[in-house]
C-alpha cells in the first residue's frame, strides 16, 4: 500500500532498504543539481541525500562527576571516574565505544572485533544503572540525574542542557554519522521529492534546520549562515570534527541483524 513519498533515515537504515530495492535514486537521470552536488560524497549516496550530522557523545553531570571524562577509556574506568553509568540498549555505537575503551585505534575499528567488545562490556555491565532505548529516555536520564554519565546523541544531550541540566559533553572520540532524505520507489511524486531534496541541500536552508535541532549541516557553506554561538553546539564544528570518528554505516547495514542477536543474548546472560 502506498503510504508515504519520502523519509528521513539514518545512513545505515537506508542501506538496508537499498538492499531490499525499496528506494529511488535521489537525483534525476540528468544528475544531481548544484546544491546536492556540493554535498561531500561521504555524506550522500545514490539513494540518500545527507542533510544533518549527529554524534554519539559522552554526557556527564557536573554536579555528581568530580573528575570529568575525556574519552571512552575514561568512561569505562570505574575506579578513576566513579559514578553510575547509563548505556544504550543497542549494539550500534556501543560496541565501538567498548573497543575504543579497550585500546583499539580508530583506524582499526572495522570490521568490529565483536567478542573483544563484549568482553570489555562485561567489565561495565553490572554498573549500568539505566539502559536507554530511544533518544527521549537518554535525555531524561541526563536531565534527572538518574545516571552520572552516559553515551547519547548530542542533540538529545543538548535538549537536557537547554532544560537546565548541569551537564557537559565530551566531543573527543565522538562517533558521527549522518541522516538524510530518501525516496520511496515507485511513488507518484518522485520528481517533486527530488526538487525538495535539492532545495534542502542549499546551505541557507540547512542553517535554518540547525536552529531547531543541534545537528550539523552537510552543506559546506551552511556555517556561513549559523551564529558562532549555535555553531559551538554542532558536532561538525571545525573545533570538534577532527577529533571525532566516523561510524561505518555500510558495515552496520550488512551486520546489524546478526550482531543485534548476539547483543540481546549478551544482555540476558
Amino acid at each position: 500500500n502506498y503510504r508515504w513519498d519520502m523519509a528521513h533515515l539514518s545512513n545505515s537504515t537506508h542501506l538496508s532498504l537499498v538492499e531490499l530495492g525499496y528506494l529511488e535514486p535521489v537525483a534525476p537521470a540528468s544528475g544531481p543539481g548544484p546544491a546536492l552536488r556540493n554535498i561531500p560524497e561521504n555524506m550522500r549516496g545514490e539513494f540518500i541525500a545527507g542533510v544533518d550530522i549527529y554524534a554519539t557523545v559522552i554526557g556527564y553531570r557536573e554536579d555528581s562527576v568530580r573528575k570529568a571524562p575525556t574519552s571512552w577509556k575514561d568512561f569505562f574506568d570505574l575506579s578513576g571516574y566513579p559514578g553510575l553509568r547509563g548505556l544504550r540498549r543497542n549494539p550500534y555505537d556501543t560496541l565501538e565505544e567498548a573497543l575504543l575503551a579497550d585500546g583499539v585505534k580508530p583506524a582499526d575499528l572495522y570490521p568490529l572485533d565483536v567478542e573483544r567488545a563484549f568482553k570489555k562490556l562485561d567489565s561495565l555491565k553490572k554498573e549500568v544503572g539505566a539502559w536507554w532505548e530511544n533518544g527521549a529516555q537518554s535525555s531524561q536520564f541526563l536531565r534527572t540525574g538518574e545516571v552520572d554519565m552516559l553515551p547519547l546523541w548530542n542533540g538529545r544531550a543538548q535538549v537536557a542542557i537547554d532544560d537546565g541540566a548541569p551537564a557537559k559533553l565530551v566531543w573527543n572520540e565522538a562517533l558521527w554519522t549522518y541522516e538524510g532524505f530518501t525516496i520511496l520507489k515507485g511513488g507518484p511524486n518522485v520528481e517533486m521529492c527530488r526538487e525538495f531534496i535539492e532545495f534542502c541541500s542549499q546551505p541557507e536552508q540547512q542553517a535554518i534546520f540547525t536552529e531547531t535541532l543541534a545537528y550539523g549541516p552537510t552543506a559546506p557553506g551552511a556555517f556561513d549562515f549559523i551564529s558562532p554561538e549555535r555553531a559551538a553546539l554542532l558536532p561538525n564544528n571545525p573545533t570538534y570534527f577532527p577529533h571525532m570518528i566516523r561510524i561505518d554505516s555500510e558495515y552496520w547495514g550488512k551486520n546489524k541483524n546478526a550482531i543485534s542477536e548476539q547483543f540481546n543474548n549478551w544482555l540476558l546472560s
